[in-house]
């Protein structure tokens, strides 16, 4: 795992740790939420302490460092990371540091510790008597922090241009607004500079979401190249194409090879391809040229469509490559090294074609044959090809049997053989095939319990699979394996931890702000089963998913955006409810406390009572609008008493809000509160009087209560000015048709 990647784990800490701080101040330590949160910590920290034995966070300058680095300005604003860094500030804390060994009593100690205020923990002599108190050995105070800097890191083109930012611009991830254009026309004059930003850019992608494959390395090599090509001078290209030569000739076989079946005889005046050919050194030339000379004769499995659109560029690439000094010179020994590869060809051919006939029968030892095993998944992947669909099923079908043989080396051998056979099945986009695998792998996965670096392959392929499918809006398609991955991410499937991280890790990766804004772009469709499959695509997706929900939340300024993100937090915001009220914050904006609320009163349960309590003193009305509509969705009879007894006394606008909720959801324990309000002689001087009162006889109404009946009656018949308190007409009106509507009610129950 590369260091980006491990502050990213080290910021999905953070965030549970905040969770759970936030819990303990709220929930009695021996609660199943505080267990559960107090689980979800570990777990994280055990995920890094696989790949590190400290994980350290240190503030500077009012600045977090993750693992000595200091976080980009998009995690500083995250609301987590901001807390976090608040309560080292408040106990003054200039590092903090986890070691590996950490017990769960000792980081469930650290989080109790955290959640009390600072003046407490002095009362108790301080941090670090606390800590030798509460035993905990492996959270280190104050440790020092170094902050290195890999030299390829530096700025390359000086304080004007940064090299993260020529890179993205060369490989078309950004426009050039950030970079000075003359500035980097005198930077591409350096030949060295030229190759330390072409080999920076192909780090970059070993480091990032390309993953490191020959593929992508090639494409993003190519990208680099074009760029390049792009802003040389006519007069300077020579140059150029001498300096990008050297560097690729250097390169991995494979990915050269993939290179030279680009056009680039069509980059720097076709230079390129020339200089790169002829600076190759024997070994890597016969290798290549062996590579690219098609056979005359293609055996069975290889006819087809497939080879005939790859033959023209191959001939082509080959042909200049034996035109060149090294080619005439090499000649001789590449026919006769081709002739040797025909003869072993046409013989390894007959060994398949048996192979193949053995595993179709039934029979295992097959998979014990190495050789044929590393061609089996290229030999299905050209059935496919070739339309031969049920001798290419048939081959899968008795290697899933294979898996559960009682040799340990034919199952290992038939799981890598599947697992490589998806991988090439990926790389041609044969969705349908890979499904109908997917079908059969799933079950068992949740079958077996240790985790292989076979499997951990499988999962990867899965993964791959997952994200396409969402690209290509196949929900109901994905749905499938992001449940079973949940399952094992959760724990509610028996497995190793190794399993259980890496199912989490790829439900995390799955859930960035992209894909996830692309499931939000779906649910703009009025077709409700589809609806309910991207719902469902998110809910299994988990904490990961929630998170990057919320953060969108804050952020949209589009209002239909936030709608979709409340209505599909509405669904599934109850499976991870401790992460909407960790976010809950006095500094938050006033629109993102009140959708936080709003949430939590659809999904939350009377144990959030005192979360929302909180925000009762919020200085915007529409937050506590939303509070107390909470309160009284969520809070059962103690919500309901707790809302009773403040109801006289809250604003005006409010509690006709409150009032007309009361009576849309027919609460008729509200009744006596209701009809004491009406009696009162406390809101005569009220500007809303009328306004209430009509409210609350429309409230009594639909609440249908029988004993609401005679003070209902006593407001329609007053007479004069002398009564004990007098009634508007609209006021009276408005008893009256409650009469009626609860009259009508009961004679309708009497009836049934």
């Amino acid at each position: 795992m590369n260091n980006s990647s491990m502050v990213a784990d080290a910021i999905g800490a953070i965030v549970v740790m905040n969770t759970a701080i936030t819990n303990m101040r709220l929930y009695p330590a021996t609660s199943a939420m505080i267990k559960n949160t107090v689980d979800r910590v570990n777990q994280s920290f055990m995920r890094l302490f696989e790949i590190c034995d400290t994980v350290p966070f240190a503030e500077s300058e009012k600045q977090l460092l993750v693992c000595g680095q200091p976080l980009a300005e998009a995690e500083m604003k995250k609301p987590q990371v901001l807390s976090f860094l608040e309560m080292l500030l408040n106990f003054g804390i200039k590092s903090v540091e986890f070691q590996k060994g950490l017990k769960t009593d000792e980081l469930s100690a650290f989080l109790e510790i955290m959640g009390q205020k600072p003046k407490e923990i002095e009362a108790r002599g301080g941090l670090k008597q606390v800590f030798q108190q509460s035993h905990i050995q492996h959270i280190l105070m104050d440790q020092k922090v170094y902050v290195a800097l890999d030299k390829d890191k530096q700025l390359l083109s000086g304080i004007k241009i940064k090299d993260q930012d020529i890179v993205r611009y060369l490989t078309g991830q950004s426009g050039s607004d950030t970079l000075d254009l003359d500035e980097l026309h005198k930077l591409i004059q350096n030949p060295d500079w030229v190759t330390r930003i072409f080999k920076l850019g192909i780090q970059h992608n070993k480091e990032g979401k390309g993953g490191g494959s020959d593929g992508n390395i090639s494409e993003t090599a190519l990208k680099l190249i074009v760029s390049l090509a792009a802003i040389t001078d006519k007069t300077d290209r020579e140059k150029m194409s001498e300096t990008l030569s050297r560097t690729i000739s250097d390169m991995d076989e494979n990915i050269i090879g993939k290179l030279l079946l680009q056009n680039l005889d069509q980059v720097l005046d076709g230079e390129l391809i020339t200089h790169v050919i002829a600076k190759l050194d024997d070994e890597k030339f016969k290798a290549l040229a062996l590579r690219m000379k098609p056979l005359d004769e293609p055996s069975e499995l290889e006819k087809g469509e497939v080879k005939n659109q790859k033959s023209e560029l191959i001939c082509r690439t080959y042909n200049m490559m034996m035109a060149s000094e090294t080619g005439k010179r090499l000649e001789q020994s590449i026919q006769e090294k081709l002739e040797e590869e025909k003869k072993q060809s046409k013989e390894w051919f007959g060994h398949l074609k048996s192979g193949l006939s053995s595993i179709l029968k039934g029979e295992k030892e097959p998979f014990l044959d190495e050789d044929l095993m590393k061609k089996l998944p290229a030999a299905v992947d050209q059935l496919y090809s070739n339309k031969k669909l049920h001798t290419a099923e048939a081959i899968i079908d008795q290697t899933f049997v294979a898996l559960s043989d009682k040799n340990e080396a034919v199952c290992h051998a038939a799981l890598k053989s599947i697992a490589e056979t998806m991988a090439k099945l990926y790389e041609k986009n044969r969705l349908d095939e890979l499904l109908w695998i997917c079908n059969k792998m799933v079950p068992w996965i949740k079958s077996t319990s240790q985790l292989s670096p076979h499997d951990e392959l499988l999962y990867t392929q899965l993964k791959n699979l997952t994200k396409k499918l969402i690209h290509e809006t196949r929900y109901s398609d994905c749905n499938y394996i992001l449940e079973t991955l949940n399952l094992i991410a959760s724990g509610r499937l028996q497995k190793s931890t190794a399993t259980l991280t890496l199912s989490g890790k790829i439900l995390e990766e799955i859930s960035a702000q992209p894909v996830i804004k692309k499931f939000l772009a779906a649910l703009k469709t009025d077709d409700k089963n589809r609806k309910k499959q991207i719902t469902f695509s998110l809910a299994t997706l988990g904490s990961p998913a929630v998170e990057t929900l919320l953060d969108i939340l804050k952020d949209s300024t589009d209002a239909y955006e936030r709608g979709d993100i409340i209505y599909v937090l509405s669904k599934i915001g109850h499976l991870e409810i401790s992460a909407i009220t960790d976010r809950l914050n006095s500094d938050q904006p006033w629109y993102y406390i009140r959708n936080l609320i709003l949430i939590i009163g659809r999904v939350g349960n009377r144990d959030h009572l005192p979360v929302l309590k909180r925000y009762l003193g919020h200085a915007d009305y529409r937050v506590k609008e939303e509070v107390l509509t909470g309160i009284l969705t969520i809070g059962g009879v103690e919500g309901r008493q707790y809302l009773f007894s403040i109801l006289p006394s809250i604003e005006d606008p409010l509690k006709m809000k409150i009032i007309s909720k009361i009576g849309e959801l027919k609460i008729t324990e509200a009744t006596p509160i209701l009809l004491k309000m009406i009696q009162s002689k406390s809101a005569a001087g009220s500007v809303l009087k009328d306004e209430i009162e009509i409210k609350t006889c429309q409230a009594l109404g639909r609440i249908g209560s029988p004993e609401a009946v005679p003070a209902l009656r006593e407001i329609v018949e007053q007479k004069g000015l002398l009564q004990r308190k007098a009634h508007s007409e609209p006021v009276k009106a408005a008893a009256k048709k409650a009469i009626e509507t609860i009259e009508n009610e009961a004679a309708e129950k009497k009836s049934a």
